[in-house]
């Protein structure tokens, strides 16, 4: 997601086992309005995906981290190896460059695409020149959904249906989860948020949001049924004036594309959780990259080791 204009996040809120890092340098989780500092006596919930896995109808190309840029260049990245690999440029209808959005990928591999304009596009991240396929959504900026984060999560752990799941300004009533029927392009609301988040969602039929703030910034899990918010993560080394942000959950733990105001280009935050704990680190300085979308299936392996 990315705003062009440098604004203040507060005004928008009116309107993604072994092989992790070790614990260490931030976080504090919370669940409602009561906070508690990881210790000994006091062990963080398991982790989405510790007694779950994917099943086995997903191709190596669904099981990727994808992300796109303002210049409209998709390219997946490899949490394991901290490595970009451009794959091309995407070109939507009359969508100007530099209008994405936000995106999300399902489990054939198709990027589901969000423009600025409202509109939605699939794209198969496979295909030698990236065509756009228009969809039926018709936003409607001043009483539904036009703009908004989104993410797929399965129905219940380890299936392979899934629901898309946005998270954006619904007209008047402010900011809402919804579920998109990708049938009829119809979203559905599911409940209020407080704020604008983008979403990721794993194979163990969880949903989680990266909501972005001036103070106050978090990863919170969100409860599909009613948007209410669970466990919360939160995260003030990330705090500060967004101005592109993306979010995925890959192997475990959480990847998050920040770009502030003060940063020359996106950078690659790494949120790990353990039993007692959590570890928010910078897994990649300054990319060179203005990332404002990111996509992964819930074909993502939920461990990794």
């Amino acid at each position: 997601m990315r705003i062009h204009l440098i604004v203040s996040l507060a005004a928008l809120a009116a309107g993604c086992g072994s092989g992790r890092m070790p614990p260490g340098g931030g976080g504090q989780w919370t669940f409602g309005d009561f906070a508690a500092p990881p210790s000994g006596d006091f062990a963080a919930p398991p982790f989405p995906g510790d007694d779950a896995g994917a099943p086995d109808d997903c191709s190596d190309a669904a099981r990727l981290v994808y992300v796109i840029d303002a210049s409209g260049k998709l390219s997946s990245f490899a949490p394991e190896k901290l490595l970009f690999t451009d794959i091309g440029t995407v070109q939507c209808g009359d969508e100007p460059p530099g209008s994405v959005n936000s995106m999300a990928i399902d489990r054939n591999a198709v990027a589901w695409i969000n423009f600025q304009s409202g509109n939605v596009y699939k794209v198969n991240v496979q295909s030698p020149h990236l065509d756009c396929q228009a969809t039926a959504f018709a936003p409607d900026p001043f009483g539904g959904f036009s703009t908004f984060g989104m993410g797929y999560s399965t129905n219940t752990a380890g299936a392979s249906d899934e629901t898309l799941f946005i998270a954006g300004s619904d007209g008047l009533a402010g900011n809402a989860l919804a579920r998109l029927d990708t049938a009829t392009m119809k979203p559905k609301a599911v409940g209020a948020l407080d704020s604008w988040p983008e979403l990721t969602g794993t194979g163990d039929a969880r949903l989680w949001g990266f909501f972005p703030a001036e103070s106050g910034t978090r990863v919170a899990e969100i409860d599909k049924t009613t948007a209410k918010l669970g466990m919360t993560y939160t995260l003030p080394q990330l705090n500060g004036t967004q101005t592109a942000w993306a979010f995925a959950f890959w192997g475990g733990d959480f990847w998050i594309f920040l770009k502030r105001d003060k940063d020359n280009s996106t950078n690659v935050w790494h949120l790990a959780i353990f039993d007692g704990g959590t570890s928010v680190t910078e897994a990649v300085h300054d990319t060179g990259r203005e990332i404002v979308g990111a996509g992964v299936s819930t074909c993502a392996p939920l461990t990794i080791g």
